[in-house]
C-alpha cells in the first residue's frame, strides 16, 4: 500500500518515494489495475467462487463482526445479499438468474439452515456444503442458521 499509492487511494505503478519496494510487474499500463485488484481482495474476503461452489465469509475478518453486503453479483449463478451478526451469518437472500445447482460453503460452526422461497412458508432444512438447486426468477431467502 506504501508503495502502490499516493495520498488515499491514487495509485502509481513505481516508488516515488523511494522507499526501497518493489512493485510487482503488473499486465496493466494503468495504474488503476491496482485497484482492481484490490477490490477483488476484498471481496474474496467475504465470497469466494470455484466452479460450482460458493464460499461465503471464508476469511471474515475481526473488524467485521458484523454486516451486509447486498447485490453481490456471483459468475453463473445470480445475485447474492449475505447479511451477518456476531461474526456468524444471518441471512442469504439469492435471486438466480436461471436455473442452477452449487454447493454452498457456510462458515464451520453452522451445521444446518432453512431454504425457502417467502419468510412465511415452513421451507427445506439443509446441511452446511449441502449442493442446492434453484430455479431461476425465483427469490430466495435462506435463515435460522443452527450451530
Amino acid at each position: 500500500y506504501q508503495t502502490g499509492f499516493i495520498g488515499l487511494l491514487y495509485p502509481q505503478l513505481e516508488d516515488s518515494n523511494y522507499q526501497g519496494f518493489r512493485l510487482p510487474p503488473l499486465m496493466a499500463s494503468s495504474p488503476l489495475a491496482l485497484l482492481s485488484g484490490g477490490a477483488a481482495l476484498i471481496r474474496s474476503l467475504f465470497i469466494r467462487q470455484t466452479i460450482g461452489e460458493v464460499y461465503l465469509l471464508p476469511a471474515l475478518p475481526p473488524e467485521f463482526h458484523c454486516g451486509r453486503m447486498v447485490d453481490v453479483n456471483t459468475a453463473g449463478i445470480g445475485k447474492f445479499d449475505i447479511e451477518w451478526t456476531k461474526k456468524t451469518i444471518r441471512r442469504i437472500i439469492v435471486r438466480p438468474e436461471s436455473d442452477v445447482a452449487f454447493k454452498l460453503h457456510l462458515q464451520s460452526h453452522v451445521k444446518t439452515y432453512l431454504l425457502r422461497t417467502h419468510e412465511k412458508l415452513h421451507g427445506i432444512t439443509k446441511s452446511n456444503d449441502d449442493e442446492i438447486c434453484l430455479k431461476g426468477g425465483i427469490t430466495y431467502l435462506l435463515d435460522n442458521f443452527k450451530k
